[in-house]
């Protein structure tokens, strides 16, 4: 029998792992629609919803090079409006967006309990992140975290050239650690993204299921819905 590898690394997904996307996003939305009466009284979730499908949309399109930034932003904010069944001219796109935006960056946070488990698994592990995205967006979450100069290897898809859910981007990342995918393993709360994506590379996953949905597998994979206490993260992800 081949013996198990003993854990020498622990890598992260960024987005609503260790920084926390959809608490800015509901404060940016929740703002908008104080803002703008004409999309007031609608539910939070279906306003989510919305955003993240026309963010999904919008974000591959620029990383693809097939939009600017101001674009993909004003389209995401010209779908959000139509879908809550208001029309937005062009003119408003810049006030809306920048509502949005400024509420957003106001809300910076990492997710409760990530810098402390990351804190406790980097005196004895190697620490790293996996993630799709821009690279000045998300160096940007990871200093506002708290946690620029503490990750030892982080690998974001607009500079890879590939993205999450591809082996590739999980591999790259296991180079720069030095180690093998039995060695580490990956925490992210994305299913396809994360724990599939892992997977594929040979990576055990632990899903961050911090809103309690429903698993696409029961049973196949380590669950957590919280980053705390940090006594039990860390027997789970320190090997």
């Amino acid at each position: 029998m081949t013996p198990k590898s003993k854990r020498k690394a622990v890598l992260f997904d960024l987005d609503d792992t260790i920084f926390d996307h959809r608490h800015c996003r509901r404060e940016a939305l929740t703002a908008l629609a104080q803002a703008y009466p004409a999309i007031a009284g609608h539910e939070l979730r279906m306003m989510e919803a919305s955003h993240e499908r026309h963010l999904q949309t919008t974000h591959a399109l620029l990383l693809d090079g097939g939009i600017s930034l101001s674009e993909a932003r004003h389209e995401r904010m010209r779908r959000l409006f139509s879908d809550l069944g208001a029309v937005v001219s062009d003119s408003q796109l810049p006030g809306i967006e920048n509502v949005y935006r400024n509420t957003y960056e106001r809300s910076r946070r990492p997710v409760p309990g990530v810098i402390s488990i990351i804190t406790a698994l980097k005196k004895t592990l190697k620490i790293g992140i996996v993630t799709n995205g821009r690279v000045l967006e998300q160096e940007e979450k990871i200093r506002v975290c708290g946690l620029d100069g503490i990750i030892d290897v982080t690998v974001i898809s607009e500079k890879a050239g590939v993205k999450k859910p591809s082996r590739e981007i999980f591999h790259l990342a296991l180079t720069e650690l030095k180690v093998s995918a039995g060695e580490a393993v990956f925490v992210g709360d994305s299913w396809k993204n994360d724990v599939l994506g892992a997977r594929s590379a040979g990576i055990p996953a632990v899903w961050f299921n911090r809103y309690d949905e429903m698993c696409p597998e029961p049973g196949s994979v380590e669950e957590v819905t919280s980053l705390e206490p940090v006594d039990r993260l860390f027997r789970i992800l320190g090997g």
